[in-house]
């Protein structure tokens, strides 16, 4: 594996923050999600901030990338998936789910996203349900979608799950590693893990063993929490707790 160099760092607006996602927009622009300030903020490709896009009354949890400018944000207390237009500021869609929804994601035109206490619900762009995966585990954070399997972490369990798209469990992984958060799988199929209580970023391959970790300070890892890939550009997003984040070469 090639060593993680930093291409880009994104710096914070406000002194308190809480970043519980983040995700890469096609023209490299960024959002971020802002669970303590209730917001998603915008910065542009060269790390400078735009806007804040919107405030929510309730805490927003997960962001993932939709279509052209469009990205779907989870709201957890409130139970709904909105799909949010970047440069209009505008809720085009919504869907009100049964249960509290954490982690969300899209992989091959369906978007994936965890509904407490034991689901993941498929839906596509028009947030239309096409069918919901029972899951054994009751406290799921993050997911993130690759072939016909389902990677997932559980931060109560300090553990990272493989299902398949059934709800079958293949594997987990919790060798030394404290509340895993952030979840996202590069082109070639590794699973990248961000790792607060650790502090690191570790590399799974797809069979669940451990091949790798990002945990040095050079590549600005300090308590990582929400984490993002671009296959195409093979370029790794996260976000550390407290809201320092960059962007690295994988």
């Amino acid at each position: 594996m090639v060593k993680p160099v930093i291409k880009q760092r994104f710096k914070m607006q406000k002194h308190s923050v809480s970043i519980t996602g983040c995700q890469i927009l096609p023209n490299c622009d960024v959002v971020f999600v802002d669970q303590e300030n209730r917001s998603i903020l915008l910065f542009n490709n060269s790390g400078v901030f735009v806007k804040e896009i919107m405030t929510f009354k309730n805490m927003p949890s997960d962001i993932c990338y939709v279509r052209q400018r469009e990205v779907a944000v989870t709201l957890i207390d409130d139970q709904q998936i909105f799909i949010i237009y970047v440069d209009r500021n505008k809720i085009m869609r919504r869907r009100v789910v049964n249960g509290r929804c954490c982690g969300i994601c899209t992989y091959e035109q369906m978007i994936y996203v965890i509904v407490h206490p034991n689901s993941v619900l498929a839906l596509d762009f028009d947030l239309n349900i096409k069918h919901s995966i029972p899951i054994v585990s009751k406290s799921l954070s993050r997911i993130a979608v690759f072939g016909d399997q389902l990677y997932c972490t559980d931060t109560n369990a300090d553990s990272v799950f493989c299902y398949s798209k059934e709800g079958e469990k293949l594997w987990s992984f919790n060798d030394e590693i404290r509340f895993p958060f952030g979840i996202d799988i590069d082109t070639n199929g590794y699973v990248y893990v961000a790792c607060n209580g650790s502090n690191s970023i570790i590399t799974l391959s797809q069979a669940g063993t451990k091949i790798g970790i990002i945990k040095s300070e050079d590549s600005g890892v300090n308590r990582p929490l929400a984490i993002n890939i671009d296959r195409e550009l093979s370029v790794l997003l996260f976000s550390n707790a407290r809201g320092e984040s960059c962007l690295l070469s994988i």
